[in-house]
């Protein structure tokens, strides 16, 4: 018995090393061609490796932090360390003129390249090494393009269209302003803030909600998971705007039941106190 124990246990642990060297070689393959993979590349190798998104971006950071721990001569680096490795040395920081030429030489993202040179200086100012003062570094902004205001006249366009559908596709995002006065996002932002604006009026009961988002409205009340489908030919919107509805509905519903739950438990705390 023991015997049979013993081998089902170097069995089961044969078989995790060999799902694990599987995994450190798929990594390591990936990691040679692109040290800095996008998110693409890291789905991609998450449902390879069986990870998840976040551990196998840790394991991307780990891994460069231990190349160039282990790497005396940095020509051996792979080549987008290599690259990051020579601007870092020259000044330690990268210009806002600099970044987009960056980005096409070593095909990483924004985000990576600085959280990569910024990493760099930690770990110098940590060993004792000169860095440079953080006051000179550039700051980047947040946002590539600040979201413009809505003129009175592209108000108007966005309210007529806004009266008919409240929920329009990406397709007809697009097509409302051909000139490209405004962009999809912002046109999506416009609509999903409306809709928020028309929810409130309704529930202080100073507006009645539009066509489309009262049908969606009565149908959630009587199914919180009705046909999609059916219901897209009925009120003429797009599957993944209802689909995308119907989940945010349930999902601040679940909300509300947790907060409730809270409420009564916080009460019947406090009268038990009391008492």
């Amino acid at each position: 018995m023991a015997s049979r124990l013993t081998t089902n246990r170097n069995a089961g642990g044969t078989k995790k090393k060999v799902a694990l060297q599987k995994r450190k070689r798929i990594l390591l393959e990936v990691f040679k061609k692109n040290s800095f993979p996008s998110k693409a590349i890291i789905g991609k190798v998450s449902e390879r490796t069986g990870q998840t998104t976040i551990q196998v971006r840790k394991w991307f950071v780990a891994q460069r932090a231990k190349v160039y721990r282990t790497t005396a001569d940095s020509s051996q680096l792979p080549q987008q360390m290599r690259i990051l490795d020579e601007i870092y040395k020259q000044k330690q920081y990268i210009d806002l003129t600099e970044m987009t030429e960056i980005m096409e030489r070593t095909g990483a993202s924004r985000q990576s390249i600085l959280q990569n040179i910024r990493g760099r200086r930690m770990v110098d100012r940590k060993e004792g090494k000169q860095v440079v003062d953080e006051s000179r570094v550039p700051k980047f902004p947040s946002w590539e393009k600040k979201m413009r205001k809505v003129t009175d006249e592209q108000k108007e366009i966005l309210e007529k269209f806004f009266e008919t559908n409240q929920f329009p596709s990406k397709d007809e995002i697009s097509g409302i302003f051909v000139n490209g006065e405004l962009s999809d996002k912002e046109v999506k932002n416009w609509f999903s803030g409306e809709r928020q604006r028309a929810r409130k009026l309704n529930k202080s009961r100073l507006a009645t909600l539009p066509s489309q988002m009262q049908l969606l409205n009565d149908a959630y009340k009587t199914n919180n998971s009705p046909d999609i489908a059916e219901l897209s030919e009925k009120t003429g919107v797009c599957l993944q705007s209802l689909t995308a509805h119907f989940a945010r509905r349930r999902r601040a519903d679940k909300r509300r039941v947790r907060f409730d739950l809270k409420s009564i438990q916080i009460k019947v705390v406090s009268r038990y106190i009391k008492n």
